[in-house]
């Protein structure tokens, strides 16, 4: 009996896996191709295949289930069960689905998991424990969700701001969970999660983050796309981080690597910046740069000329012409227009608003508004590269609401109000 339940094990695991197989050779050797559709299943897919052995880990932990494998597993799931999971859950649903019916989607897989997970036990694939639904809810929300959202935004070409959000948890996920669990399967690391050493890191970690996190921001905001090559922004970004240094968020990526190699006390993840140089010079060098001169000719040239690829200048350079209002008859604002003028900010033109301006308003080259806090974060940036950070860390999301909420509660009611008014 137990060599009957073997063999359909083999059996229903092989399948899964030619299934996958051969489904992704049909993506391959299609005749016509679709690029949106392409990049938001490659989208689904990085999402499952990062978060997934990361839930399905505390999964088993909680001992809502347990795979049934004479081989260890490093993920707590065989490999090839990993690679269709991921296969099916990332590119095929969104593959026949496309944008439509993510909810129904989600409701469907619960159904068949429901169906089909109890007979993975019956063929000794896993064993169930009386409450494993809790887990496996976890998963879809976890999992699936994001991954069919991230899908269905892409293929709509919808919330920016929520696909650049997705872009960066999958990068985090890569940096401080994958990679350092892929090193430590071939040379353990050294590390004491007890220990105050973690707090310390994640400091740093934040500090050397900053750049890259407020790039991704004004890449949504000011940009007005993402990070990612096929999700790319209308605009040309040259303030603030952009005014210091052409690639912040490549920047960060290389030095995170030194402060995870200094905690892990691993020289192996110092391979990474090597990596993240390489990658720079070479890929991003030579496609991302012909890209960005046929999508905005002269202007990136010159910008480039002028801002350097991998470290930060003390001056902004190619800084757009931007324009800051203050209002007129309020002692607050002129004082702090006072101490703007008085540091000799770079292309940052000063006006008094003539009309009722409730809020100071920052006006960027390409007519982008800001108001209040985020004007003054932005208008810091046209100093130096100090008052710069301050700046960026001012428009970090917590931060840059608590700010608000204290502005508004110091400052008198006629004092606060909506951003500038339009016939600016």
């Amino acid at each position: 009996m137990d060599r009957i339940a073997s063999l359909n094990e083999v059996h229903i695991r092989l399948a899964l896996s030619l299934i996958s197989f051969a489904f992704l050779a049909f993506l391959i050797f299609k005749p016509r191709q679709n690029a949106m559709l392409n990049w938001s299943m490659f989208y689904a897919t990085l999402w499952v295949a990062l978060s997934l052995p990361i839930v399905n880990y505390i999964c088993v932990r909680h001992g809502y289930w347990q795979y049934i494998s004479d081989m260890r597993l490093v993920l707590q799931i065989p490999l090839d069960l990993y690679f269709s999971w991921v296969v099916i859950w990332g590119a095929t649903i969104t593959y026949f689905l496309k944008s439509r019916f993510v909810f129904t989607s989600l409701l469907g897989i619960l159904w068949l998991d429901v169906i089909y997970m109890p007979l993975m036990e019956k063929y000794s694939l896993l064993s169930l424990s009386s409450d494993w639904l809790i887990g496996e809810i976890a998963i879809l929300i976890v999992v699936l969700l994001p991954a069919r959202l991230w899908a269905r935004w892409s293929l709509d070409n919808k919330r920016t701001a929520g696909r650049a959000l997705l872009q960066v948890v999958c990068m985090s996920l890569l940096l401080f969970g994958v990679l350092p669990f892929a090193v430590h399967q071939y040379a353990p690391l050294d590390y004491d999660l007890s220990s105050t050493e973690w707090m310390y890191l994640s400091q740093v970690v934040f500090m050397l983050a900053l750049p890259a996190l407020t790039a991704v921001r004004d890449l949504v905001a000011l940009g007005k796309g993402t990070p990612f090559p096929y999700d790319k922004t209308k605009n040309l970004v040259t303030i603030g981080v952009y005014a210091y240094i052409r690639n912040p968020i490549q920047w960060s990526t290389t030095v995170l690597f030194i402060s995870l190699a200094w905690f892990f006390k691993s020289p192996l993840l110092l391979l990474g910046s090597l990596v993240s140089v390489a990658y720079a010079l070479s890929i991003a060098w030579v496609h991302e740069g012909a890209d960005m001169v046929t999508r905005f000719g002269g202007s990136w040239v010159e910008y480039k000329s002028r801002t350097p690829q991998f470290r930060f200048l003390w001056k902004p350079s190619k800084m757009g012409q931007a324009t800051i209002y203050f209002k007129e008859d309020c002692l607050v604002c002129q004082n702090v227009k006072r101490w703007f003028v008085n540091r000799k900010p770079i292309n940052l033109d000063f006006q008094d608003a003539t009309h009722d301006l409730r809020q100071v308003t920052y006006i960027d080259d390409h007519a982008n508004k800001s108001a209040s806090v985020l004007a003054i974060s932005y208008a810091l940036g046209h100093i130096n590269l100090l008052y710069a950070s301050l700046g960026w860390l001012m428009r970090f999301p917590g931060v840059c609401f608590l700010l608000q909420l204290i502005v508004d509660a110091t400052i008198p009611p006629a004092e606060v109000g909506c951003p500038v008014d339009e016939r600016l």
